[in-house]
């Protein structure tokens, strides 16, 4: 039996029914001075209101069936992919890309020099690691990378022989037409390529032309290739979602890649509470990376001479690079330009002397001081985290510089040498796996991973603050000047060094020189396009929302000067209470959050900050009414779901609680927590046989017990892990 605290009903509809600027209020929190008086009436109302909510969510009856992730082991596992009938498909089922050009010439073009195009063993990046995948661990655990990168292989049996040439038939097919355009439906959201394929080939619904130029067939052919799930983000991400599972790793299950999810829980996919965002418009994966495209190229799919693209454009200099594709690489490198915003502050010091915050053009800097610098990097306009993809192998960092009165750089970091390479102390943004020994492992070698050491990589729309500090000489010629850059390369070292030998023991040409792009730059002014008043709240929030619990004041300056810059914008007043929240200031908090709410009343995020503010002080009776009013806005974020699960089932509303939780596993079946309360809520109900397997999805996808040892082991052994695991941590600025 889960043991777990029981709310009496009438202390629930006590709480369910305390007035306040737009719901119930902790007692303990004072009223808000603009807000208008309670009166019975309107107690009643709010009552009536929250009651009504509360009736509506799902109940779950008995018998239950907890809608867990589906472990059935398919035919081609550990890949998830799957044809419809669970048949093999034809070996020539993905060869006949040549048929599609002949009517969407455009589209083909395009796709013949994307990276979906060289997915396969005729991608240099990738192809060295399957390799050495299959020598060291076991052949058919490589289904697992071709489910995705090489489904021709993967369905045309291939993946089982002993040795794929790289100059097979089938080993250059890639991600095509055939393969998206014939997935029927997805598995769940799990990702691993949880496709089902059509065995209808697409070869007998091709159009025949008539004599006088039309076509007969188009609308059986369009049914064939088109559905719902095709358009959907939900397709993109049954590749960009990626569990390392078991058979890969011959260990724990490990959470691998995941654009999808960060996407889906962002503003851009209107799902996100927790970050006041109003200003940015709904994109899809597909928006972003296949928007409509000019194209002089004849296609019968074109509108007005414009085509879906499908160059899948996502910053793949590296593999544009390898294949002398000058325009592509233009491309790509034009994808990643001001994809992040970045600016440099005057470091905020809230000891004994004081220090104000401020654009460093603002605060001039003197020979023979300390100068302490915060990068802010923001990201702009990417909708997942920055760098995404194979973050464990990614060369992005931040190169910054002082440079005096007679343009001599004194004080610098991240500055490349004649290799092209930043030095160690470089600020990186990247993840990092480690191995059993607590080693990094930076070879595109999943099976060895075994934890995650740290995630210095930007966030979907969050600013994150990089701290650097150092002496500048006393003989410096003022006044300072400092410029700052983020840097792009898409392969780092050890990898691209493995790469090129690799490439060179094949007898193919030498790896050009790596291109580099610069994402974002800052020279000590301030960025036309960004108001003084959104600088000062991004500083401020990244510290509010990323510094640890003991110097979250630091951000408190900056924030309070962006709310006097713009107090009719509800940011700054969400970002203060959400320091004062993590500074157990709750009742200040529910102040400030009152003010938000009376600028956008029709922001959720208010009262998710509510409910936080009330869970972290454990009044989990007092998240429920605006939790509620949260689910109403935004019925599919998880977290609401959780934390509205927990405080209903804490009531004794079990039923109503496991019908929420099974509504979050339809969204995200992998979520720990989630899981841990399913089994609590099943057991609650007698059902021990669906909880037991609860309990056991939950034993796999947690935290494993093994991981702080790993990361101990590193933070003692390996060169700056320590500083690069603190989540606003310094940088040391040398001289040249």
């Amino acid at each position: 039996m889960h043991a777990r605290r029981t709310l009496t009903l009438s202390t629930l509809l006590v709480a369910l029914t305390a007035c306040g600027a737009r719901g119930a209020r902790p007692a303990h929190a004072p009223m808000n001075p603009s807000a208008d008086a309670c009166a019975p009436a309107s107690d009643a109302a709010e009552g009536d209101a929250i009651e009504t909510l509360l009736a509506a969510l799902p109940r779950a009856r008995a018998p239950f069936n907890a809608p867990l992730a589906d472990r059935t082991l398919f035919a081609y596992a550990p890949s998830n992919a799957q044809t419809v009938d669970r048949r093999a498909l034809p070996q020539d089922t993905f060869t006949a890309l040549d048929q599609c050009s002949v009517c969407h010439a455009a589209v083909f073009d395009q796709w013949n020099r994307s990276v979906h195009r060289f997915s396969s063993m005729d991608n240099a990046i990738y192809a060295p690691a399957f390799e050495v995948t299959r020598r060291d661990r076991f052949i058919v655990g490589t289904r697992f990378c071709a489910g995705c990168h090489d489904p021709a292989l993967l369905f045309g049996g291939d993946v089982d022989g002993q040795r794929i040439a790289r100059t097979h038939e089938r080993a250059s097919l890639g991600v095509g037409c055939v393969l998206c355009h014939s997935v029927e439906r997805l598995h769940d959201r799990t990702g691993n390529s949880g496709y089902v394929l059509s065995r209808a080939p697409i070869a007998d619904t091709i159009p025949e032309r008539r004599e006088d130029g039309t076509f007969d067939g188009v609308a059986a052919h369009r049914a064939r290739v088109i559905n719902d799930t095709v358009r959907s983000a939900e397709l993109c991400g049954t590749c960009h979602k990626v569990a390392l599972v078991e058979a890969v790793t011959r260990g724990p299950w490990l959470r691998g890649q995941d654009e999808f999810t960060p996407w889906s829980q962002s503003a851009y996919a209107r799902n996100d509470p927790n970050r006041y965002d109003p200003e940015v418009e709904p994109r899809t994966c597909i928006d972003c990376h296949m928007p409509r495209e000019q194209s002089a190229l004849s296609d019968v799919s074109a509108r007005q001479g414009r085509v879906r693209s499908h160059r899948f454009l996502g910053g793949h200099t590296a593999m544009a690079a390898l294949n002398n594709d000058p325009d592509m690489l233009a491309r790509q490198r034009a994808m990643l330009e001001g994809a992040v915003r970045i600016d440099v502050f005057v470091a905020p010091s809230v000891t004994t002397e004081r220090v104000e915050p401020g654009p460093v053009e603002e605060r001039p800097l003197a020979p023979g001081s300390q100068a302490t610098l915060d990068v802010v990097l923001v990201n702009e306009r990417v909708g997942h985290s920055f760098p995404g993809g194979t973050a464990d192998v990614a060369d992005v960092w931040v190169e910054l510089t002082v440079r005096d009165a007679r343009d001599r750089v004194v004080l610098q970091s991240g500055v490349a040498g004649r290799d092209g390479s930043a030095d160690e102390d470089a600020h990186r943004l990247r993840t990092v796996p480690l191995d059993d020994a607590a080693t990094p492992a930076l070879m595109r070698d999943p099976h060895r991973y075994r934890a995650q050491a740290y995630d210095s990589t930007l966030p979907v729309r969050a600013a994150r603050v990089v701290r650097f500090a150092g002496e500048i000489p006393a003989n410096a010629a003022a006044p300072l000047r400092v410029t700052a850059r983020l840097l792009h390369r898409r392969i780092a070292d050890p990898y691209w060094s493995f790469i090129c030998r690799e490439r060179e023991r094949a007898g193919e040409p030498r790896c050009p020189e790596r291109p580099t792009t610069v994402v974002a730059r800052y020279d000590h002014g301030p960025p036309t396009a960004t108001p003084r008043w959104r600088r000062f709240y991004d500083h401020g929030r990244a510290l509010g929302e990323a510094q640890v619990q003991e110097r979250v004041g630091e951000a408190l300056p900056s924030l309070e000067i962006a709310r006097n810059l713009h107090g009719t914008h509800a940011g700054p007043w969400a970002e203060l209470a959400r320091v004062a929240i993590r500074q157990s200031r709750t009742s200040d908090a529910w102040t400030l959050l009152d003010r938000a709410a009376q600028i956008d009343p029709r922001s959720p995020v208010p009262d998710y900050l509510r409910a936080m503010a009330s869970a972290e002080v454990w009044r989990f009776d007092e998240t429920i009414a605006p939790l509620l009013r949260v689910r109403a806005a935004l019925p599919r974020y998880p977290r609401a779901i959780e934390m509205l699960a927990n405080a209903i089932g804490l009531a004794g509303r079990h039923e109503q609680a496991l019908g929420l939780l099974f509504e979050g596993m339809r969204i995200d079946p992998e979520r720990p927590m989630q899981l841990n309360l399913l089994a609590i809520e099943l057991d609650a109900l007698g059902a021990q046989q669906e909880s037991a397997r609860a309990r056991e999805a939950y034993e796999r996808h947690r935290f494993h017990d093994g991981v702080p040892a790993l990361r101990s082991r590193c933070k003692r052994d390996i060169p700056n892990c320590q500083r690069e695991s603190e989540p606003v941590h310094t940088h040391p600025l040398r001289a040249p």
